[in-house]
């Protein structure tokens, strides 16, 4: 397995004569994938001279790492008719504009802000805003939102709590 940014976990895998039973090849990858820095996976094939799978190519395949986000804050304490901030920014630059959809898992706890926006490009945070209900706990979803790029689908859960 070759490879331009995903680190390998798994490099070699090995298929037994008569066993074409699938096997696992993992990647873990160590950073976003981008237009401008494109990844790409490519598997080579070693086998004895003469086997059926002696000679044969297998084309690479386009890996798009989805980019998540860096919080401000992993929990967050909103006092009694307060309101408070959590930044978000994206963890590598946007291939395309995003849009950040927020909810909150218990609105009678804690709203928030229902979005934030991030152009192509800009890592700049934007301010989200977590306002007191009543006492409790909630998780807050974020859910990314783009075109196509790196960013569609990206999530993250930071937890919030009030009293």
């Amino acid at each position: 397995v070759c490879h331009t940014f995903p680190q390998v976990v798994t490099p070699n895998v090995t298929f037994p004569a008569g066993d074409g039973s699938a096997r696992p090849l993992v990647l873990r990858n160590v950073g976003a994938s981008s237009v401008a820095a494109r990844v790409f996976i490519s598997l080579r094939v070693s086998t004895a001279a003469g086997s059926s799978y002696s000679g044969v190519e297998v084309s690479s395949v386009e890996a798009v790492a989805l980019g998540g986000f860096n919080l401000s804050a992993a929990a967050v304490e909103v006092q009694k008719g307060r309101t408070t901030t959590v930044w978000v920014a994206p963890s590598a630059p946007p291939d395309q504009d995003v849009t950040v959809y927020l909810q909150s898992s218990n609105a009678s706890v804690v709203v928030c802000s229902p979005s934030v926006f991030f152009f192509a490009g800009s890592l700049q945070a934007r301010a989200v805003a977590v306002s007191h209900r009543s006492a409790g706990a909630a998780t807050l979803s974020l859910a990314a939102s783009s075109a196509s790029g790196n960013y569609r689908g990206g999530r993250a859960w930071p937890r919030a709590s009030s009293s």
